[in-house]
């Protein structure tokens, strides 16, 4: 196969519409928050993926309850309506999470009280969270200024001061939420001390999560002889079940150098993010290299919906040195590891199930994380 024919960046390309195809009909696996469960860590969303906030909801809410999104600057509100088995289930959709910006965002989940309101509410237009039962203003009228009625001759003594008082409607603002200096950790203690203030009956329970720029990180792959098959591994803040697409190319491809006839420049293919062992998810592409030419190759892998890509290097030799043989591992797909298969040609790669265990495929990946950051 000669290099004109581009073999490699074809396929990629006809893979790319395929994983953009399989994404109008799933978005991936959203992250689900449970309000009012402790959290050992803040969850970390990448901005395009979605998130779900389920949990059962707790005394009488007719009229359903109010989820309040609270971030630095940042503030929305909207109702949810609760089933008939006490639960609730709302999701912010994948355009939601790609308009917040990167930071800590609490959640809180508002239920109305005995009264049947909620009596914490939030003005939009205005940025300020109201308590909107009625204030009271007192007035006094002082002795001699009453011109009384027959009504009046029983309860107020015109002879004498007399204060009156009267309810103002539209309720008290409590503080200004957005368009101030205050912090989300701020904003947010504000708004729960609110809730929690003794004339209002309203209840609430809460969590949180971060949004971060969408990120996936190739871990190093050592040196391997042509017509090996190995894994490549990689680690991400995307959800499990979004999809990432995978290129090899050959550096003599991309450079426009003839490749002999029957030579194969490169691979592509489409993987599914699975659960990794800590705090970041995981991939892994298995790529078979029978046909490959000794080379030098360049790794990319990208998200289709998302922003987030790394590229990566490694060699292929006619003959591994006893330093390349002990580094490299030679292996089929490992027992119990989904795996996708790369291939020259565009067949449709075939998943196994996302929620199979993972154990130890982050460990390097997440070491090297931790040693370089963040890469782009």
């Amino acid at each position: 196969m000669s290099a004109k024919s581009s073999p490699g960046h074809l396929s990629f390309r006809i893979v790319l519409l395929i994983v953009c195809a399989m994404a109008l009909i799933s978005f991936g696996s959203a992250i689900t928050l449970s309000p009012g469960e402790t959290q050992a860590t803040v969850p970390e969303i990448a901005k395009g993926d979605p998130v779900t906030i389920a949990g059962n909801a707790t005394g009488q809410a007719p009229n359903g309850l109010t989820i309040w999104i609270v971030g630095d600057n940042y503030a929305r509100t909207y109702t949810v309506p609760v089933r008939g088995d006490q639960t609730y289930l709302s999701t912010l959709k994948a355009d939601d999470t790609a308009r917040l910006a990167e930071g800590q965002y609490l959640v809180v989940v508002q239920t109305p009280g005995q009264n049947g309101r909620f009596d914490i509410v939030y003005h939009a237009d205005s940025g300020s969270v109201v308590n909107i039962q009625p204030a009271w203003m007192q007035v006094t009228y002082r002795a001699g200024s009453l011109v009384l009625g027959p009504e009046d001759q029983n309860t107020v003594d015109a002879g004498a001061d007399t204060v009156v008082t009267y309810p103002v409607e539209g309720g008290t603002k409590i503080y200004q939420l957005i368009n101030t200096s205050s912090s989300a950790t701020n904003a947010g203690t504000t708004l729960m001390n609110a809730l929690t203030a003794q004339n209002v009956d309203d209840t609430f329970s809460s969590t949180s999560f971060s949004i971060a720029d969408p990120d996936t990180f190739i871990s190093p792959i050592p040196n391997h002889a042509a017509g090996d098959q190995f894994t490549i591994r990689g680690n991400t803040n995307l959800a499990v079940g979004d999809m990432l697409a995978v290129e090899i190319t050959s550096l003599s491809s991309r450079s426009g150098t003839t490749q002999p006839a029957g030579s194969v420049p490169g691979s592509s293919g489409s993987v599914t993010v699975v659960p990794g062992t800590g705090e970041f998810n995981c991939w892994t592409y298995t790529v078979d290299t029978t046909g490959f030419k000794p080379d030098k190759y360049t790794v990319r892998v990208s998200g289709p919906l998302q922003s987030a890509k790394d590229s990566a290097t490694f060699t292929l030799v006619d003959h591994l040195s006893a330093t390349d043989a002990t580094n490299s591992s030679v292996t089929t797909a490992e027992p119990g590891t989904p795996q996708q298969t790369g291939s020259a040609a565009p067949v449709p790669t075939t998943q196994k199930s996302p929620l199979l265990p993972v154990t130890g495929i982050c460990g390097l990946a997440a070491a090297l994380m931790l040693r370089t950051g963040r890469r782009h």
